[in-house]
């Protein structure tokens, strides 16, 4: 008799809903054709104090993204080179603000240090109507209520054009 496991089962599902919640955001905002955006991706390792891109949910991201015809501009702090198979679909920059310019949404994927020094006035003045996917709530709480802001973040509730922490 095969024993169930509810409580692992639901983990797995969990996990697998986690792992595709920034492309279903994605393309809940900004529809299920993204091939026209520019969507600029902070932090690339899979986590901060690593240089390490196995198992990074940031790099299946930008192959996903690559393969919707996304332009991808990334920064991470400490990844000088990108996959080989990412070389040729994605820019990557020195500055987080380089890989900024000209996206419709941020995605912070790594809680890098670096980034939680960004300002809101480092990020609206060039990028109003900014949509920032911020899964892990690395950013100061200034961009969740910045009016040109859409600011996404797993544990959010959503309001007319807002998420609001519950």
């Amino acid at each position: 008799m095969k024993k169930e496991l509810p409580v692992l089962q639901g983990i797995f599902k969990s996990n697998q809903l986690h792992q595709h919640w920034h492309m279903n955001t994605l393309q809940r905002v900004l529809g299920s054709d993204l091939s026209a955006c520019t969507i600029a991706i902070w932090g690339l390792t899979y986590k901060p104090g690593t240089d390490t891109l196995r198992r990074s949910t940031a790099v299946q991201l930008c192959k996903a993204l690559a393969e919707k015809g996304v332009r991808i501009q990334t920064h991470d702090p400490v990844v000088s080179n990108l996959p080989a198979d990412l070389q040729d679909k994605v820019t990557h920059f020195e500055s987080p603000l380089d890989a900024l310019k000209g996206a419709q949404a941020l995605l912070v994927m790594t809680p890098w240090p670096l980034y939680r020094t960004m300002t809101v006035n480092d990020v609206v003045i060039p990028h109003s109507n900014l949509i920032v996917i911020d899964s892990s709530r690395v950013l100061s709480t200034e961009f969740m209520t910045e009016k040109n802001i859409r600011y996404f973040s797993v544990g959010t509730a959503t309001g007319a054009d807002k998420w609001h922490l519950l």
